[in-house]
């Protein structure tokens, strides 16, 4: 277990990354759930994406191109 202390201005507290890792594992969930119910952009709707590929392209727009 990582004994480090890291301020939390969020709760005015102090976490440990334990605790950080455990947050994001309670939402990340919640965020890929939305994401899967957000419809494509207009210009993508005509082109019937599963969002395997919209994905894809997130990936490659956070991304960029890797040489």
């Amino acid at each position: 277990m990582l004994t480090g202390q890291i301020p939390d201005s969020t709760r005015g507290g102090v976490s440990t990354p334990d605790d950080d890792v455990r947050e994001l594992f309670l939402l990340m969930p919640r965020l890929v759930g939305r994401a899967k119910r957000t419809p494509p952009p207009a210009q993508l709707a005509g082109l019937d994406l599963a969002p395997r590929h919209l994905n894809l392209f997130a990936l490659m727009i956070f991304d960029g191109r890797r040489p």
